[in-house]
C-alpha cells in the first residue's frame, strides 16, 4: 500500500502503517478493526481522489476475507457494506466501477465463509469428541442395559405371566366340573403362550441395531459439481463475450473463453495438470491472436481463484508448482495489455491460495477430532453393545426357564386332564391340579423375576434364583407331572452361581423330555470329576423326534450358560436314547 502512494505524497506512509495496525487486531477485534480500516480507507479515497491508484486493493480484499472469518453473516455485510463504500468513495457513482469493487468484495467474503464454515467443523468435532471422552462407558452401559430390561424383559414377562395366570384360573374352574371347554382351553392357551414365548425369545436375541453405516465415498459427486462449475463459468465467460461486443463472425475470439474454464472439471483429481491447461491456453493465445479479456473478466478471475484454491488445499508440490508456472503466465499477460491490474492478478492467486491453505488447516484438524470422536464413539458402542447383547440373552435364559417347564407341564397335564376326563374323573382332576401346581411354580419364578429386574442386578450367571428349589424338588415336581425319571448325586460343594447353572441345566433337559419324548424313562446324574462337576441327562428315545429341540432357544441357553462358566456342552443322539452332558469347572473350589 505504501509503495504506490509514497508516489503521489509522502505522508502515504503514515496511512500505510495506521492501516497495518489497525489489521494486526482483526483476528480478536474484527468489527472494530474493519471499520477502523475503512475509515482510513475512506480518508486515502477523499486524499486521492484523482489517483488511479490499487494502494486500496489489499485492505479491501484482507478485511472482507477477515470480516467473513470471523463474524456471523448478517453482521458481515452489513459492516462489509460500510467497508466497500469507503474503501470506492472517489467512484462510488460509476457504476462499471462500483459493480468491480463489489466482485472483488464478494470473493474473499465468500472464501471467508468457506474457511469459517470448516473451522466451526473442526471445533464442534473437537468438542464432540472431547464430550464422548469425558463419558463413563461402564455407566453408559448399565443404563443402556436397564432400558434394555425395561424395555424387553418387561414386556416378555407380562405376556408369558398373563398367560400363566389365565391357565391357572381355567384349570380351578375345570377341576369343578371337567368342563371340556375350559380343559381344552388351557391347552390352547398354553400352545399360544409357547408360540408368544418363541417369538420373544427371538427377539431377545436379536443383536441390537448397529450404528449407522459411514457414507460412500463421495468423489463421484465431486467430479460432477466439479464439471458443472467448468460449464457455468465457461457460459459465463461467453456471456461476457457478448456483452463487451466480440465480434459475432470471428470463431477464434470465441475459442478462449469457452476453453479457459474446462480445466477446472479435473482441479480436484489433477490440480497440477489442470493449472498446466490453462497456463497452456493463455500462453499461444497471443500467437493464435486471441484475447483473454472480455468485460468484467469475471470467467478468467473464477478460473484462476478456483484453481489456486484448489491447489492449496490439496498441497502437493506439483499443484504448487504448475500454479506458479499458471500465476506468472497470466501476471505476464495482464502486465503486457494493462499493467495497472497487475496487484489484481497477483490477488487472484494469493488471496484464495491463503485461504485454502487456512482451510486445509481447519480440515485436517476436523478429519483427527471426527477420527478420534469416531473410535470413542466405537468402544463407547462395542461396550454398551455387549452389555445389552448379554442382558439379552440372559433375560432370554431366564424366560426360557422359567416359562418352558412350567408351560410345557401344564400343557401336558391339561392334555391328559382332556383325555381322562370322562372315563377316568379323578385322574383329570389331578392332572389339573398338577396344572395348577406348576402354574403356581411359574408364577412365583417370574415375579422373583420381576424383583431381580427391578433392583438392576447385572452380570450375575443368572438372574433369578430358582425360588429356592432343590434339585430333589425339582425331580419330585417332574415326577408328579407324570416323568419317570432317576436322580443320582453326589454331595457337592459349589458355588451358589454354578448351583443355579446345573439346576437350569437338569431343568431344561427334563423338560425337552416331557415334550419330546413323553412316557419316556429319564436319568439324572450328578458327580463329581477331578476339579469339576459333570451333569449328565439320559433318556430313551421312542419317537424320531426326541432330539427336535437340539437346536432350539433351550439347549441353546444352556450351551451359553456352560460356555459362560468355562465348561463344555455334549449333546448326543445314538444307541435308542437322547444324552446331554456338561461339565463345570470349579477353580479352587473344594468338593465334598
Amino acid at each position: 500500500m505504501a509503495v504506490w502512494l509514497l508516489q503521489i505524497a509522502p505522508w502515504g506512509l503514515v496511512l500505510a502503517a495506521a492501516t497495518s495496525a489497525g489489521m494486526l487486531f482483526i483476528c480478536r477485534f474484527t468489527i472494530l478493526s474493519v471499520l477502523a480500516v475503512a475509515a482510513l480507507q475512506l480518508a486515502g479515497g477523499l486524499v486521492y481522489s484523482n489517483a488511479d491508484t490499487p494502494a486500496f486493493l489489499a485492505p479491501l480484499l484482507a478485511a472482507s476475507y477477515f470480516l467473513a472469518r470471523y463474524v456471523n453473516l448478517a453482521r458481515g455485510l452489513l459492516v462489509g457494506a460500510v467497508l466497500l463504500y469507503c474503501s470506492m468513495v472517489s467512484s462510488v457513482e460509476d457504476f462499471e466501477t462500483a459493480i468491480f469493487g463489489s466482485i472483488l468484495f464478494c470473493g474473499p467474503f465468500a472464501f471467508g465463509r468457506v474457511v469459517r464454515r470448516r473451522a466451526l467443523a473442526a471445533e464442534h468435532a473437537r468438542t464432540a469428541a472431547a464430550s464422548l471422552a469425558g463419558v463413563d462407558a461402564a455407566a453408559a452401559a448399565e443404563q443402556a442395559i436397564a432400558d434394555e430390561r425395561g424395555r424387553l424383559g418387561g414386556q416378555a414377562l407380562s405376556v408369558i405371566r398373563s398367560s400363566v395366570e389365565q391357565m391357572n384360573e381355567d384349570a380351578a374352574a375345570a377341576a369343578q366340573n371337567l368342563d371340556p371347554v375350559l380343559i381344552g382351553r388351557i391347552s390352547d392357551r398354553g400352545r399360544a403362550a409357547v408360540t408368544e414365548l418363541r417369538s420373544l425369545l427371538g427377539l431377545l436375541r436379536t443383536s441390537p441395531d448397529a450404528p449407522p453405516a459411514p457414507q460412500q465415498d463421495q468423489r463421484q459427486k465431486a467430479w460432477l459439481v466439479d464439471a458443472a462449475t467448468a460449464a457455468g463459468v465457461g457460459l459465463l465467460s461467453l456471456l461476457e463475450a457478448v456483452l463487451a461486443g466480440a465480434p459475432p463472425g470471428n470463431m477464434p475470439a470465441w475459442i478462449l473463453p469457452a476453453l479457459l474454464p474446462l480445466p477446472l472439471a479435473f482441479r480436484r483429481r489433477n490440480p497440477m495438470a489442470a493449472c498446466l491447461a490453462v497456463a497452456a491456453l493463455i500462453a499461444i493465445s497471443p500467437v493464435l491472436g486471441l484475447p483473454f479479456l472480455y468485460g468484467f473478466t469475471l470467467g478468467p478471475m473464477i478460473t484462476f481463484t478456483v484453481l489456486a484454491w484448489s491447489v492449496a488445499t490439496a498441497r502437493q508440490w506439483a499443484g504448487w508448482m504448475g500454479l506458479a508456472l499458471l500465476g506468472a503466465v497470466v501476471i505476464w499477460r495482464f502486465y503486457l495489455i494493462q499493467p495497472g491490474a497487475v496487484p489484481l492478478a497477483i490477488a487472484m492467486f494469493l488471496m484464495p491460495a491463503l485461504a485454502g491453505q487456512e482451510w486445509r488447516t481447519r480440515d485436517r484438524d476436523r478429519r483427527a477430532a471426527e477420527a478420534q470422536g469416531s473410535a470413542l464413539a466405537s468402544d463407547l458402542y462395542d461396550h454398551i453393545d455387549r452389555g445389552i447383547r448379554s442382558e439379552r440373552l440372559r433375560i432370554a435364559r431366564e424366560l426360557h426357564d422359567v416359562t418352558s417347564n412350567a408351560v410345557g407341564v401344564m400343557v401336558l397335564q391339561a392334555s391328559a386332564a382332556q383325555t381322562l376326563h370322562e372315563r377316568n374323573p379323578q385322574g383329570a382332576r389331578n392332572a389339573l391340579a398338577n396344572v395348577e401346581s406348576a402354574g403356581d411354580h411359574a408364577l412365583t419364578e417370574l415375579a422373583e423375576l420381576f424383583r431381580v429386574l427391578d433392583t438392576g442386578v447385572i452380570g450375575s450367571p443368572a438372574l433369578a434364583a430358582p425360588a429356592g428349589e432343590t434339585l430333589q424338588e425339582l425331580i419330585t415336581r417332574m415326577r408328579t407331572a407324570g416323568l419317570n425319571v432317576d436322580l443320582v448325586s453326589d454331595p457337592l460343594a459349589v458355588p451358589a452361581g454354578l448351583s443355579r447353572t446345573i439346576y437350569r441345566t437338569i431343568q431344561e433337559a427334563l423338560t425337552n423330555v416331557a415334550r419330546h419324548a413323553p412316557g419316556a424313562r429319564a436319568s439324572v446324574n450328578v458327580s463329581n470329576h477331578g476339579a469339576g462337576i459333570v451333569i449328565t441327562v439320559t433318556n430313551d428315545l421312542p419317537r424320531p423326534v426326541a432330539a427336535a429341540d437340539s437346536a432350539g432357544f433351550g439347549l441353546a441357553g444352556i450351551r451359553e450358560r456352560v460356555d459362560s462358566l468355562g465348561g463344555t456342552l455334549t449333546i448326543n443322539s445314538s444307541g435308542g436314547s437322547f444324552t446331554v452332558t456338561a461339565y463345570f469347572p470349579i477353580p479352587d473350589a473344594t468338593l465334598s
